[in-house]
């Protein structure tokens, strides 16, 4: 499946969006959180999500379990469209990421 349908494909799914109802809002303009901070911003969000897995929000966020997991350990930084992603899926699930430190 490429890419490009299989995202849409998972928007759809989780019900982030639909064909009537567009995927994208705009978002106000947040600087991308430094590795520790992503850390704890994406270990709450899973918490808050139900306890998902690495897998489930790789998954949902299209990429691997591995980018994932270097997120969360703070080795690597989260780019800004995968940030953005991230503030869209919480949009979606109703979960408040706490941005005031950033």
């Amino acid at each position: 499946m490429q890419k490009c349908v299989r995202s849409t494909f998972i928007r759809w799914k989780f019900k982030m969006a639909s064909p009537s109802n567009p995927p994208f809002v705009a978002l106000p303009h947040i600087a991308t959180p430094s590795p520790e901070k992503t850390r704890l911003m994406l270990r709450q969000f899973r918490a808050d999500a139900g306890d998902i897995t690495q897998e489930e929000l790789a998954y949902q966020m299209g990429v691997t379990v591995s980018t994932v997991n270097r997120w969360e350990n703070a080795h690597r930084e989260m780019s800004r469209l995968a940030f953005n992603f991230l503030r869209r899926l919480a949009i979606a699930r109703n979960i408040e990421l706490d941005l005031s430190a950033l």
